[in-house]
């Protein structure tokens, strides 16, 4: 059973025009590399898109490839085949292409998808349609590029009708025939593996404390507490943690691209240095010369990583906001026990790599996302909760921001390095009893009564313990400090 691209092979390049980084370059089936599809690639990365977008974009792209080359082969397609290539396509992703004995007439060995995984991969596929119209309107260079043309002109039709499902369309195009469809649309189902709701916000706190030692705390604090997604704590380096901020005593923690992002050092001679994450691992680490996204989907050290809009001076770097500063006055707590406990009194150079979270054993190698996910059902465990994922906890920090700390939602995109309000909206989500309340509060406050005290007791209020924060006088000395 071959598993993985069977028709195409992408592989990574460095060159002169992209200093620093690697450049993945698509070879088709005839062993040549694919000029349209390199050409979108390089105008991607001058356009300045992100790795993480890159990939989703060419992965989508690639798919669609392998599917008409494992469908079609090298033969031509006749009218109807392209008119239903891409509810084929979509078919294939949504259902598998493995049948229920166990084998695969494609070859292409694909399980089941989400619908909304489908959609995006058809956006992509429509943004390289667009391209490729624009500059290669006429124009058959490659063979087995003909067939994305011709299918791809079709969905565009599709495309043109805003806020629709593109896949839902698809199914006109299939019997090409103008015929009305009822769907049922099942708007309660909610996907509780990828934290879709908010985690409760009463079991945040225990869920952290339930953890046995700093390292898993921290990592839990990161992303209830700091937006992050689970891929990206495993991206933080040990320097990027700066140290405190003057005026709260909170943890300053540096978020930055795995591979284009800045990081200065100093050398061996003593001087400051300064480059890219990909460089500065290249140089310094040969055990791990790559940075994790960078790495084969099958490496157990491999991560993915979505992407940040940063707001900051730099493109490609900010730092992290912490929703509470008792959090990241935890954060740091657990920091120094976490580096007394496992970095301190080891050989020199020792983990032999520049990530913060590691293994807790002698070979302290970086964490990976199967170790994480272990931490997470071992805490959800101890609490005793089925049901939430670990993106929960980005969605329970949406939700602590708008419910609780009432940020306006444009605050909240920034904090949650977003570069579209529309992306926030999905974490942004007042409670319905919170708006019941300031109802209630406005009826009070327009009879000049006394708002009744116990009105804000509801599902959303979080007890952030004592000991979570820096004591009275070291808070004192800080902001004392800051002053001068």
């Amino acid at each position: 059973m071959l598993k993985g691209p069977r028709y195409h092979k992408e592989i990574a390049v460095y060159t002169k025009e992209y200093p620093g980084m690697t450049v993945p370059l698509v070879l088709l089936s005839n062993g040549k590399p694919g000029f349209v599809i390199n050409v979108w690639i390089a105008s991607m990365l001058d356009q300045g898109t992100k790795p993480a977008t890159l990939k989703a974009r060419l992965s989508a792209v690639c798919k669609l490839y392998e599917f008409t080359m494992a469908s079609h082969g090298n033969n031509h397609l006749n009218e109807g085949e392209v008119r239903s290539l891409l509810f084929r396509f979509g078919r294939a992703r949504i259902y598998g292409t493995i049948q229920s004995d166990g084998s695969d007439p494609l070859g292409l060995w694909w399980s089941r998808v989400k619908r909304r995984t489908v959609k995006n991969e058809l956006t992509n596929i429509n943004r390289f349609n667009k391209f490729q119209q624009i500059y290669f309107e006429a124009q058959d260079l490659n063979p087995a590029e003909i067939y994305f043309k011709n299918a791809l002109e079709r969905f565009l039709e599709f495309q043109r009708r805003s806020k629709y499902d593109p896949f839902l369309h698809l199914f006109h195009s299939y019997q090409h025939v103008k015929t009305s469809f009822t769907v049922d649309i099942h708007t309660g189902c909610e996907d509780k593996s990828h934290g879709g709701r908010p985690f409760p916000p009463s079991m945040v706190v225990p869920l952290i404390e339930s953890c046995t030692n700093p390292r898993d705390k921290m990592l839990l604090l990161l992303m209830a507490f700091g937006s992050l997604r689970s891929s990206e704590t495993l991206c933080i380096y040990l320097s990027d943690v700066l140290g405190q901020f003057p005026d709260t005593g909170s943890a300053f923690i540096k978020l930055a691209y795995p591979d284009t992002g800045h990081i200065d050092w100093v050398d061996k001679n003593g001087q400051r240095a300064e480059g890219t994450r990909s460089f500065y691992l290249s140089k310094y680490f040969p055990s791990y010369p790559l940075p994790r996204i960078n790495l084969g989907i099958k490496d157990p050290l491999y991560v993915g990583f979505k992407g940040m809009s940063f707001s900051g001076s730099k493109p490609d770097e900010n730092f992290l906001f912490w929703s509470h500063e008792a959090a990241g006055q935890y954060f740091w707590k657990l920091f120094e026990e976490y580096r007394e406990q496992y970095f301190f009194g080891k050989s020199q150079g020792w983990p032999y790599h520049p990530y913060l979270l590691i293994t807790l054993n002698d070979d302290g190698s970086p964490l990976t996302m199967k170790g994480l996910r272990k931490i997470w059902d071992r805490a959800m465990k101890r609490v005793q909760l089925t049901g939430y994922g670990l993106h929960s906890l980005r969605h329970f920090y949406g939700h602590y921001c708008a419910n609780v700390l009432d940020l306006p939602i444009e605050r909240v995109s920034s904090q949650m390095h977003h570069a579209s309000i529309e992306s926030t909206k999905v974490y942004f989500k007042i409670s319905p009893l919170k708006i019941r309340n300031e109802i209630i509060i406005a009826h009070y406050k327009e009879a000049n009564k006394d708002v009744p005290k116990n009105l804000y007791q509801v599902e959303y209020k979080v007890d952030i313990p004592e000991h979570w924060s820096i004591e009275a006088r070291e808070a004192l000395i800080l902001r004392i400090a800051a002053r001068k």
